[in-house]
């Protein structure tokens, strides 16, 4: 899930983002390959985050990155270097059309609290044979943050979004105090979770802290959303990692179970 908000007009984002992207699909193929294909009926989604400024073109240019192998015939199912490489195109123009404004504030944040809620079941159907190897990786800086918070739901100090951290971070050492005690948080999604939503594997990358404790209170956020949500803490990758040890990183998160070392 992409994140297209004003983080990608940062130095090298855009670089980053689809060297991770091409980790993913990479991924993908050993997946496939492990099942020897004709075993497989695996599936590769490139969805965005809602956001209110994206325009007609970035909306097009996210329509279509998607890849079902079971949909695909058997005698063709080994050739899958021509629909991921116009995937890997349409991610190329997908960005390239997304960063055309240089402007910060004509970008709205990405809304990710409510794609999570609306639309993360219907991305990850139920399925018995895929029920327990789930993967999503979401390209983000972190932040729950959107063009306005009129309307937004919250409960205390729960919300939809990561408006409280800058408060929260200028406890300094004390945030995990007040955190635990005023129950600080995002909204734990409603409803109970199917078991391909259970058993989903998350990777949160390249998130951007704006100043100290942050990285901490963000990481804290998001594994405690997620697993009040009825599903596992996600792994956190910040953007200072090294993108070699990210890539690395990302692609034993999301290694096929059985072809991983006992």
């Amino acid at each position: 899930m992409l994140d297209l908000s004003d983080r990608i007009l940062q130095e090298g984002q855009i670089t980053r983002d689809t060297a991770l992207i091409g980790q993913v699909i990479k991924s993908y193929q050993a997946e496939v390959a492990q099942k020897l294909y004709v075993g497989s009926a695996d599936r590769l989604k490139i969805v965005l985050a809602p956001q209110a400024s994206h325009s007609v073109a970035v909306q097009q240019l996210g329509q279509g990155l998607y890849l079902d192998l079971g949909q695909v015939a058997l005698a063709q199912r080994r050739q899958l270097a021509e629909p991921l490489g116009r995937i890997r195109q349409q991610v190329a123009n997908l960005y390239a059309a997304a960063s055309q404004d240089r402007s910060p504030r004509h970008y709205a944040g990405a809304d990710l609290w409510h794609y999570f809620r609306d639309q993360l079941a219907l991305d990850f159907p139920s399925s018995p044979d895929y029920e327990d190897h789930n993967h999503l990786l979401v390209l983000t800086d972190g932040y729950l943050d959107f063009e306005s918070y009129d309307g937004h739901r919250q409960a205390g100090h729960r919300y939809a979004s990561t408006r409280f951290v800058p408060e929260l971070a200028q406890r300094g050492e004390q945030w995990p105090a007040v955190y635990k005690k005023n129950n600080y948080g995002l909204m734990p999604l409603p409803g109970p979770r199917t078991a391909a939503l259970r058993h989903l594997q998350v990777v949160v990358a390249e998130v951007q802290p704006h100043a100290e404790y942050h990285l901490d209170i963000l990481t804290a956020i998001w594994q405690q959303w997620l697993q009040e949500s009825g599903m596992l803490a996600p792994q956190v990758l910040p953007r200072g990692t090294d993108l070699a040890t990210a890539q690395e990183t990302l692609g034993r998160a999301f290694t096929p179970r059985s072809a991983q070392p006992n």
